[in-house]
């Protein structure tokens, strides 16, 4: 991976470890600009797109959207989460009960269903709600 461009990534992911949403809100900014699909990064990292999920409780709470990044392989998706944990960042397990971390991610799902199949690829998953540190909810 290109030197100059792996640091541009790193730049907008270590901020992430604060868990503000100042700085989520940030990453989503820039993150079309710096791994979609089209971009030279996106295309060794093998993104196949991005996509923004808004749901109620984001809206009413003034937070930045949900961000799904779909991938073209298991691999592909697993060598971007060691870059995510070598920012510092923290995977969410499977477990009952919280747990503090920054990002899911899920391999690809088997289905007959190409529909279905289309949206289970191997994916990282940010959710807007685990970055409130900043926000005063009460």
């Amino acid at each position: 991976m290109d030197t100059i461009v792996a640091d541009d990534l790193l730049k907008i992911l270590r901020p992430l470890q604060s868990k503000e949403q100042a700085n989520y809100k940030l990453f989503v900014s820039m993150i079309d600009y710096i791994i979609a699909e089209d971009t030279p990064l996106g295309k060794q990292l093998g993104v196949i797109n991005i996509m923004e999920h808004m749901t109620d409780y984001n809206e009413e709470f003034d937070m930045a959207p949900d961000i799904r990044i779909h991938f073209e392989s298991d691999e592909a998706m697993l060598n971007f989460v060691n870059i995510l944990k070598s920012a510092g960042l923290i995977q969410a397990r499977a477990a009952v009960g919280a747990q503090d971390s920054h990002f899911a991610a899920k391999k690809q799902s088997l289905s007959k269903n190409p529909k279905v199949a289309a949206h289970m690829r191997p994916r990282v998953m940010f959710y807007a709600v685990d970055y409130q540190k900043d926000l005063d909810l009460e």
